[in-house]
């Protein structure tokens, strides 16, 4: 290669990779970078940012509408005490996940689908369309469906207290309490459910640990006037100062509650929302 070739090819190297490139005496030189700086900014602030917000805003998607939570339908909950008369339970317990999967809550798998199925079988006793012994078929099978609920459960990293729930001695339907208890767990509490609690056994338990709430399922007007005895024993004994006694059932105790020095909630939003607000341990 002869020498004019050799500087011809440094010079297109050079040129390819922004090396050093002579302009001629006849180029017109552009200002130094360090004035052209504000001139620059002024352009980018007052005509391309406005022109890309205006662009983004016309070429952007839509936001996605937020989903509705799911419901319990009168169909879902009608079937699910179907499948609980019939003990499917595997069945039974797909319907509830399912509920969950398309977006509703623990909350409202346990209290509008599984409860509601409840008070259906309950109500259908009641207007003789079902047996009893269908009807206590189909709350077993609603007891072992909650049993095996509890696998989305997470014990609390820090409890936020102890709450005791027990029913009146006899008292048969223990499907809320039990239900109740879960979603206290959920919700950051330690519950401890006790169906017919012997009454000195609790009067042991609260002298002994600090408990939030001792409550207690009614169903039968027969445990309304006892129940006040239990009240007063619990309060005189509980290591807590400020233990509460909630009372709950199928029966409007709001009266005689506040006459005996206790709470009463008709289910289980309101006893949840009641003790998120107001249970405490002061000793």
């Amino acid at each position: 290669m002869d020498k004019r070739g050799g500087e011809l090819q440094r010079y297109e190297s050079q040129e390819a990779f922004g090396g050093p490139h002579r302009s001629s005496h006849n180029e017109r030189r552009g200002p130094p970078l360090e004035s052209a700086a504000p001139l620059l900014t002024e352009i980018i602030s007052k005509q391309i940012v406005p022109r890309l917000l205006l662009a983004h805003r016309f070429d952007a998607p839509e936001p996605a509408p937020a989903r509705e939570p799911a419901v319990a339908s009168e169909r879902d909950i009608a079937e699910l005490a179907d499948l609980a008369v019939m003990l499917e339970t595997s069945e039974a317990l797909q319907r509830v996940e399912a509920l969950m999967s398309s977006g509703a809550t623990y909350e409202a798998g346990l209290l509008d689908l599984v409860g509601g199925a409840a008070r259906l079988l309950g109500n259908q006793w009641l207007e003789d369309e079902r047996s009893f012994a269908e009807v206590t078929l189909g709350l077993a099978t609603l007891h072992r469906v909650v049993a095996l609920m509890r696998h989305v459960l997470k014990p609390p990293l820090a409890s936020r207290g102890l709450h005791v729930l027990t029913s009146a001695p006899g008292e048969q339907h223990t499907l809320a309490i039990q239900v109740l208890g879960d979603l206290l767990v959920q919700a950051g509490w330690d519950a401890e459910v006790r169906p017919n609690l012997a009454e000195e056994e609790l009067i042991a338990k609260v002298a002994s640990e600090p408990v939030a709430m001792v409550g207690v399922s009614i169903s039968s007007a027969a445990f309304v006037e006892p129940i006040a005895v239990l009240v007063a024993r619990v309060r005189a004994a509980s290591l807590n100062r400020d233990i509460t006694v909630m009372l709950g059932g199928a029966l409007d105790l709001s009266t005689h509650a506040k006459e005996i020095g206790a709470v009463f909630c008709a289910d289980a939003r309101s006893a949840l929302t009641w003790v998120d607000r107001h249970a405490r341990i002061t000793l």
